[in-house]
C-alpha cells in the first residue's frame, strides 16, 4: 500500500518467440533475447505524461508530470517496478499494473517536491571603494615632484608657500550596492548601503583636557593656537576644545550647500549610522551601482591644519545580506570585518611627523 493506493504485480516469463500471446485478446509482441528482455511499452493517462516502464534489464520506470515541456526539462522520478525476467500482458493486466504504478509513483513524486523545495540563494553584492591622490598643475604638490630630494612615494606639499598654494587633489571610485524593482510585481531588491569618508590625522593632539565642555558649539573660549577647534563629544551633546584627529567629511545629495567637515577628538568619537557623519546614504544614492565621485572639489586646501603625515578613508557599509531577514551588523571604527569595502591613502604635510606645527 503507498500513499492509500494498492499496487499489484504479476511475473511471467517472456515468451520464447515473437507470436503474439494466445493468454489474451490483444497480447503484446515481444521478443526474447539472450538477456530475457521482454518489449517496452508507454502509456498517457489523464494528466500525466507517458509513463515508460523499460526492459527488464533496466528496470525502471521514469515519470515525468506537467507539460510535455515540463516533463523534458525536469528531473525524473524513478521507481522500480519490475525484476529481471518479468513480463506485463497487456491490455487487461498491463493496464492495471500501469495505473497503479503511476498512482504510486505520483504519491512519491508530490511528497520528494516538497521535500526538495528550497530558496533560491542571492549572490553577495561586489561592494568596493578606490581612492586616489594627485597634485594638482601648478600647486607645490607637483613642484615638490620635481624635486628629487622631497618624497616621491607619497603626494607631498611642503607647508612654505605664502601663497597657499598647499593643495592636493582626490578621486573616490566606489560601488556602495544596486537598487532593482521587479516590473511584475513592483517589489524593490536594494543592496545599496552606506558611504563614510574621513580625514584622520594621528599626530594631532586631540581634546584639550583643561577645558569645560560646552552644549554650545560656538562657544569658543577655550580653544587657542593647538586647539583651534570645538569637537563633538558624547555623541554631539557636547562641544570640548581640542586639536581633531578626525575630519568626518560630508555632503549634501541636493542644494547649494558646500562640502562639511565635522571635527571629532578621536576614531571611537566616530558615529556610523549617523546621518551627520555619513557621507553618501543609503537613502540618497539612487541605487546605480559604481560612481566616481570629485565632490571634495577639483582640490582641497590644507593651509592652517596641522603638519604630518594624513589619510583619506573611504568605507563603505553595513553589509547588506540579501539571503537574511535580520538587520545588518552595525559598524565598528576598530573592526573592519564589518565594513563591507574600504580604502586608504595617505599624503604628507610639511614633515612626517608634524610636531604640532600648523601648515602655513
Amino acid at each position: 500500500m503507498i500513499g492509500g493506493v494498492q499496487a499489484r504485480f504479476w511475473e511471467y516469463p517472456c515468451p520464447k518467440t515473437a507470436d503474439r500471446d494466445r493468454r489474451t485478446p490483444h497480447a503484446t509482441r515481444v521478443t526474447r533475447t539472450g538477456s530475457q528482455t521482454c518489449r517496452n511499452f508507454s502509456l498517457k493517462l489523464g494528466s500525466v505524461w507517458p509513463l515508460k516502464v523499460n526492459d527488464a534489464t533496466s528496470e525502471q520506470a521514469a515519470l515525468h508530470t506537467g507539460s510535455p515541456s515540463s516533463a523534458s526539462a525536469a528531473a525524473p522520478i524513478q521507481c522500480r517496478v519490475l525484476r529481471q525476467g518479468s513480463y506485463i500482458w497487456s491490455p487487461i493486466m498491463t493496464k492495471f499494473f500501469t495505473v497503479s504504478s503511476l498512482a504510486c509513483c505520483l504519491a512519491l513524486s508530490w511528497s520528494i517536491g516538497y521535500a526538495q523545495t528550497t530558496t533560491k540563494t542571492v549572490k553577495p553584492y561586489a561592494y568596493s571603494m578606490k581612492i586616489t591622490v594627485s597634485r594638482p598643475k601648478g600647486s607645490d604638490a607637483e613642484a615638490s615632484l620635481k624635486d628629487k630630494t622631497k618624497p616621491s612615494t607619497t603626494a607631498f606639499t611642503p607647508c612654505t608657500d605664502v601663497w597657499k598654494r598647499d593643495v592636493l587633489s582626490f578621486q573616490l571610485t566606489y560601488d556602495a550596492g544596486k537598487r532593482t524593482v521587479n516590473k511584475k510585481d513592483g517589489t524593490v531588491t536594494s543592496s545599496v548601503t552606506d558611504v563614510y569618508f574621513f580625514f584622520y590625522n594621528p599626530q594631532a593632539l586631540g581634546l584639550k583636557t583643561t577645558a569645560t565642555p560646552t552644549t554650545d558649539p560656538n562657544d569658543t573660549s577655550d580653544t587657542d593656537a593647538d586647539y583651534t577647534e570645538m569637537c563633538e563629544i558624547n555623541n554631539a551633546i557636547e562641544y570640548q576644545a581640542c586639536d581633531p584627529k578626525i575630519w568626518v567629511i560630508t555632503r549634501p545629495a541636493v542644494g547649494t550647500a558646500p562640502l562639511a567637515m565635522r571635527p571629532l577628538a578621536e576614531t571611537a568619537d566616530i558615529r556610523f549610522g549617523d546621518i551627520d557623519h555619513i557621507y553618501l546614504s543609503k537613502d540618497e544614492n539612487l541605487g546605480t551601482g559604481k560612481i566616481s565621485d570629485s565632490t571634495l572639489r577639483s582640490y582641497m586646501k590644507f593651509d592652517d591644519l596641522t603638519q604630518g603625515l594624513w589619510s583619506l578613508i573611504g568605507v563603505v557599509g553595513p553589509i547588506i545580506d540579501l539571503n537574511s531577514t535580520t538587520p545588518p551588523l552595525e559598524l565598528e571604527f576598530d573592526d573592519q570585518t564589518k565594513w563591507a569595502a574600504w580604502d586608504a591613502v595617505s599624503f604628507m604635510l610639511g614633515s612626517p611627523w608634524g610636531n604640532g606645527k600648523i601648515c602655513q
